[in-house]
């Protein structure tokens, strides 16, 4: 898995995906993984404005572990 700086330096396009952990639904993230797999996505950020308790951290071990 490339970092965002080393796909910078290879001076191609890149896309991220932004996902707001406060509106996604856990049940979709396999799905939500193989979409984003397919797309020309490189990167996928975490984050929203207010962001709940602890709900980045599940949602990023959430899509660390799906396949």
């Amino acid at each position: 898995m490339k970092s965002i700086l080393q796909h910078i330096k290879t001076e191609k396009r890149n896309l991220a995906v932004l996902i707001d952990p406060d509106k996604f639904n856990l049940e979709n993230v396999s799905q939500f993984i193989d979409k984003v797999n397919k797309s020309i996505a490189t990167h996928i950020f975490v984050g929203g404005s207010l962001v709940l308790d602890k709900a980045t951290e599940v949602l990023i071990t959430a899509i660390k572990t799906t396949h």
